[in-house]
C-alpha cells in the first residue's frame, strides 16, 4: 500500500510541477489615448479597466465594451478601435504589420462576463481541487500497514 501511494504522490507532483509555467513580461509596445467609455484589457491571468497610459503587450486583447480607444504604438502609429470590437495586440505595429487581428466581443474567448473562460480553457481553481483531493484520498487509504498480504 505505502509503495502505491508514493507512486500517487510523485505522479501528483509531476503534473503539479509540470503544469507551471513561467510566466515573462514581455516589453509594452504601445499604450491607449484617447478612451471613451469603458476598455478592458485581457493580460491573460488578470482583466483590468484601462486608463489613458495603460500599456499593452503583445498579446494582450484591447476590449473597446462601450465608446472607442485610440491604441499608441510606440513606432508612432495609432490604431482607432471601435466601440464592440477587441484587438490583440501584435508584436509590432499595426502599421507595420499591415492590419491587426480583430474580432467583435462576443467573438471566441471575448466574453466579458466575471468568470468567463474561453474555449479550451481550464479555470485556475481546477487544478488545486483535483490535486488536493488526490492527497485526500492517498492520506485516506494509508493504514500506515506495510505488511505483504497473507495471500502471496
Amino acid at each position: 500500500m505505502k509503495k502505491v501511494a508514493i507512486a500517487m504522490q510523485a505522479a501528483l507532483a509531476a503534473v503539479l510541477f509540470g503544469s507551471v509555467s513561467v510566466a515573462v513580461a514581455a516589453d509594452p509596445v504601445g499604450d491607449l489615448k484617447r478612451i471613451s467609455g469603458t476598455t478592458l484589457v485581457d493580460k491573460g491571468e488578470a482583466r483590468i479597466t484601462a486608463r489613458e497610459g495603460s500599456t499593452v503587450e503583445p498579446g494582450d486583447r484591447v476590449m473597446a465594451v462601450e465608446g472607442d480607444v485610440v491604441v499608441h504604438f510606440f513606432d508612432g502609429c495609432d490604431f482607432l478601435l471601435e466601440e464592440g470590437k477587441v484587438l490583440t495586440v501584435p508584436e509590432t505595429s499595426t502599421c507595420a504589420a499591415g492590419g491587426a487581428e480583430i474580432t467583435g466581443i462576443d467573438g471566441p474567448g471575448a466574453a466579458i462576463g466575471s468568470g468567463a473562460v474561453a474555449a479550451g480553457q481550464v479555470p485556475g481553481w481546477v487544478a488545486p481541487v483535483v490535486i488536493g483531493g488526490g492527497f485526500v484520498i492517498i492520506a485516506a487509504n494509508n493504514d500506515g500497514d506495510d505488511r505483504d498480504p497473507i495471500s502471496q
